[in-house]
């Protein structure tokens, strides 16, 4: 077996440590499950390391974006269980505090789960202040828009019920979008 430089293992440590950090508090890890993805980052970066050509950049820059592309993969994979664990109604989450924001970001089915500590309702808060300062800050003919469209939940329905050409109603639309993504807010597709 080859035996792998140290310029690289070190930069595949360093570039399994940042990625794993930066997955950890995008989706509120526990710490042993930070330790885990960091683990699989570094083993895919010693899988590749055969993949590694010295003349087309420096192992920090090939281990960067092989660790960015991994952590991204187990990001995805992580929510997706999440979404697919097991749910409960409000009713059987009987150690769950009775908060107003709370009911706000349940979704529809009002369901929470039934795992403790992996929602970061922390970055749920953040969205829903930049939502507020996002309203503040709408025109007149912007905020009708969204109460129009969080009323309607369709946006066929909405322009048919704004009386705007369509046209317009989807430069108007667009236009919110824009105005939402100032503010970091991604309209949903």
């Amino acid at each position: 077996m080859q035996s792998i430089p140290n310029s690289y293992f070190s930069a595949a440590q360093s570039a399994a440590r940042a990625n794993a950090w930066q997955v950890f508090h995008k989706i509120g890890l526990t710490q042993e499950d930070r330790e885990d993805v960091e683990q699989d980052i570094l083993l895919e970066l010693l899988e590749r390391e055969g993949r590694y050509d010295e003349s087309r950049g420096k192992p920090g820059t090939f281990a960067g974006v092989v660790s960015h592309h991994r952590a991204a993969e187990l990001t995805q994979a992580i929510v997706h269980d999440r979404q697919h664990m097991i749910y409960g109604t409000r009713d059987e989450a009987a150690n769950e505090p009775e908060s107003d924001w709370l009911d706000i970001l349940a979704d529809a089915e009002d369901v929470v789960p039934l795992w403790d500590g992996v929602r970061n309702y922390y970055d749920d808060i953040h969205t829903a202040r930049d939502l507020e300062y996002a309203m503040a800050m709408m025109d007149d003919t912007q905020r009708g828009l969204f109460d129009l469209l969080a009323a309607h939940q369709d946006m066929p329905a909405a322009c048919k019920a704004s009386g705007l050409s369509t046209a317009t109603f989807y430069r108007c639309v667009e236009d919110l979008q824009l105005h939402l993504r100032m503010f970091g807010i991604k309209a949903a597709a």
